[in-house]
C-alpha cells in the first residue's frame, strides 16, 4: 500500500499541481517508516523560481496558508533546512548537514542520509526514516498519476 489510502485524503492544490507541468524539480518528503505519524511538513515541495544562497530552495504544496513549509539551504551554517518561512533566522523543524549530502541538490541525496528533526523540547533527534526524494520515484506520483 501507497500509505494514502485514497485519494480523498489528497490535499486538492497537491492534485492540481500534479494536473500542470510544474512538477520539473519537485520532491515528496515523508517517513519510510509505514507506523510514522505523518508530521506537518510532509507533503510535496514544489522547486521556486530563482534561488536562495545561491542553491534550490522548495515550497510545500498546500491550501492552507498555515501549513507552509519551505526547505532551503543556508549557506553560514552550510546546512539545509526546513522551517516555516524562508528565512535561516527563524527556527528549523529538521536540517542536514551539507557534508552528509554533498554539493548536490536535494533531488540527487543519496537514500541513506538522515535528518536530524527538532523536537518541542528544541533538542535535535537522527530520523533515519524521514526521506526525502523526487516526485517522479515517490509513492504519491505512483498513487496520484
Amino acid at each position: 500500500g501507497s500509505g494514502l489510502g485514497d485519494l480523498s485524503d489528497v490535499d486538492p492544490a497537491v492534485l492540481l499541481f500534479f494536473h500542470k507541468d510544474g512538477q520539473q524539480g519537485a520532491l515528496f518528503i515523508d517517513s519510510r517508516d509505514p507506523n510514522h505519524p505523518k508530521a506537518p511538513f510532509h507533503g510535496l515541495y514544489a522547486l521556486r523560481s530563482g534561488n536562495f544562497h545561491a542553491r534550490p530552495a522548495y515550497e510545500r504544496i498546500t491550501s492552507n496558508p498555515y501549513e507552509r513549509y519551505f526547505l532551503f539551504y543556508v549557506s553560514p551554517k552550510k546546512c539545509w533546512r526546513i522551517g516555516e518561512k524562508l528565512d535561516p533566522s527563524c527556527r528549523e523543524i529538521a536540517w542536514i548537514h551539507g557534508d552528509e549530502v554533498g554539493t548536490g541538490n536535494p533531488s540527487g541525496w543519496p537514500q541513506a542520509v538522515q535528518w536530524n528533526v527538532v523536537g518541542k523540547d528544541r533538542s535535535s533527534n537522527r530520523d533515519a526514516g524521514l526521506r526525502c526524494q523526487p516526485v517522479e520515484t515517490s509513492t504519491v506520483a505512483s498513487a496520484i498519476a
